[in-house]
């Protein structure tokens, strides 16, 4: 009785299918996982400066003033965000938007 087994070229057929797929899965992930975090990161920047714009507010702070997060922590966030990529940010005056470090490949900015 003769065994019934795949041949070596159907088991690479299978391997270069699953590469191809693969090869176009991965890029497309990636791309989801930066645009998702360049997301968050944005919304971030806008918690922040939503907090400085109710601190204006309450402190009568001139548009020059860069407040620290002890101005702004607990009482108008209650904790400071963290950049989902990992970058810092920074509060700025008043009347500038927070900014993150991280610049690609997706910049993580107000607009």
């Amino acid at each position: 009785m003769k065994k019934r087994a795949f041949t070596l070229i159907e088991i690479m057929i299978v391997v270069l299918i699953i590469g191809v797929l693969l090869s176009i899965a991965v890029p497309n992930m990636i791309h989801a996982r930066d645009t998702a975090n360049a997301q968050g990161c944005i919304s971030n920047l806008h918690q922040i400066d939503s907090a400085k714009e109710m601190a204006k507010v309450d402190y009568r702070f001139l548009d020059t003033f860069v407040p620290n997060s002890s101005v702004l922590v607990p009482e108008y966030i209650k904790i400071m965000p963290v950049c989902p990529s990992g970058g810092k940010y920074a509060i700025n005056a008043i009347s500038a938007y927070p900014t993150c470090t991280i610049t690609s490949p997706i910049a993580h900015v107000i607009q």
